[in-house]
């Protein structure tokens, strides 16, 4: 006799196909890890700004700069990624 943990396992997995991406969900699923980089590179950007402010090193407006840079290069790396997107596309 099957135990209802058993069952419980059993029942869940036939309910996986549908939860599979699907080829043609591929853009939708695309785009959700390129904006989920871009929040990671935003959080990173953020501890990197706040470690400047916390450590001070160098005069207040070099940090400034630096954390302009920093912000800057986030923002070019998703300048850089809608250039290639849409290279590839044509």
């Amino acid at each position: 006799m099957a135990s209802s943990r058993t069952r419980a396992a059993a029942s869940a997995s036939t309910s996986w196909p549908p939860l599979v991406p699907a080829s043609a969900n591929a853009a939708h699923y695309a785009r959700i890890v390129r904006e989920m980089a871009t929040l990671r590179g935003l959080i990173r950007a953020g501890g990197e700004i706040a470690q400047l402010g916390w450590e001070r090193p160098g005069e207040t407006t070099d940090l400034v700069d630096r954390a302009e840079q920093v912000v800057f290069d986030l923002s070019q790396a998703r300048v850089y990624e809608r250039v290639q997107l849409t290279s590839r596309s044509c």
